[in-house]
């Protein structure tokens, strides 16, 4: 009697195993049924909003889904994966983020419960941006090479803004106080487009800026650019010195991609990867990226896995 009541347990346990598969499998084979949010861990007008947009465009027609961008800035983008994974872990909202987004919040609060790197899982790395350091026209510095001389002669003085919170700021601006051994007054904003408005307003010394951004108002003469995050000087601004000039070994590319909570249904993920590659490689986000010098990549998630994991280690050495 007792033998034929394990094998009728393990006989109900199988098939209430092979329901969920099911259910999992029809769910992902549905997907998507209803509209999708696309999370932006950052204010309206900065650049990985008005690309959040241009992509998520993209992905709303191969899905034939309505796709919503949503900002929600904050805490280097806990406050936007908070959302997210409480939506749920069915491929309906999304992270588009940044490296910031996903290295920062475990090195800033290593307790936190929405560690990025613990309750979201990779799909697709989206495409790299250069990126560069910026200046109100009024401080006394026209290269990088005279930022950190006038940073050394004034520690602590030069205002610096900085997209996050606290005295931490993004990867790139951190190696730079760490190799060059300066320190600024860090000012938190929620966006790129109020540090921009602020430099333009003489009421703020510092910025670090995406092309995007920074690009037009530099050529209106409205702030300057100082130094250019990149393997070589960009060929728009070529009297702007690279940042590894000053710093030899500095090397600090951003990345962009997107990200679903832990438990997502593998199918669905798939079908996330589908729309993000497909949308990267559109004609007329090709052509976005090309005018914007960002380079498109398309990774899978394994591929975008591993270059998290050496960025982690990379970022330790020096927030640490």
């Amino acid at each position: 009697m007792r033998t034929v009541l394990l094998r009728f347990t393990s006989l109900v346990a199988a098939l209430v195993l092979l329901q969920g598969v099911a259910i999992s499998t029809a769910s992902a084979q549905a997907y998507p049924n209803k509209p999708i949010r696309l999370v932006v861990p950052y204010a309206s007008g900065g650049q990985t909003d008005l690309m959040a947009r241009l992509v998520g465009g993209e992905m709303q027609r191969i899905a034939g889904q309505q796709v919503l961008v949503e900002n929600k800035p904050g805490a280097s983008g806990v406050v936007a994966v908070e959302y997210i994974v409480k939506a749920g872990a069915d491929g309906y909202a999304m992270c588009f983020c940044t490296t910031t987004n996903i290295l920062m919040p475990a090195i800033l609060e290593p307790n936190t419960q929405f560690d990025p790197l613990k309750v979201m899982v990779p799909v697709v790395q989206l495409f790299d941006a250069p990126t560069m350091f910026v200046a109100r026209n009024g401080l006394a510095a026209n290269t990088i090479q005279q930022v950190i001389a006038l940073a050394r002669a004034n520690p602590g003085k030069i205002s610096f803004g900085s997209i996050g919170t606290g005295t931490r700021a993004p990867y790139p601006v951190e190696l730079l106080r760490s190799m060059a051994g300066i320190e600024f007054n860090m000012i938190s904003y929620k966006g790129e487009q109020p540090v921009l408005t602020d430099l333009m307003g003489d009421r703020l010394d510092l910025g670090y800026q995406s092309i995007q951004s920074a690009l037009p108002q530099i050529k209106a003469g409205k702030v300057k650019g100082v130094g250019f995050v990149g393997p070589t000087r960009l060929a728009s601004l070529p009297d702007m010195p690279t940042v590894t000039e000053a710093l030899p070994g500095y090397e600090a590319t951003v990345f962009f991609g997107l990200h679903v909570p832990t438990g997502t249904p593998q199918p669905v993920i798939e079908k996330i990867f589908e729309f993000g590659s497909g949308a990267i490689n559109t004609p007329v986000v090709q052509e976005r990226l090309k005018a914007d010098i960002l380079f498109p990549i398309a990774a899978r998630p394994e591929v975008y896995a591993n270059r998290i994991k050496v960025e982690v280690e990379r970022w330790n050495k020096v927030m640490k």
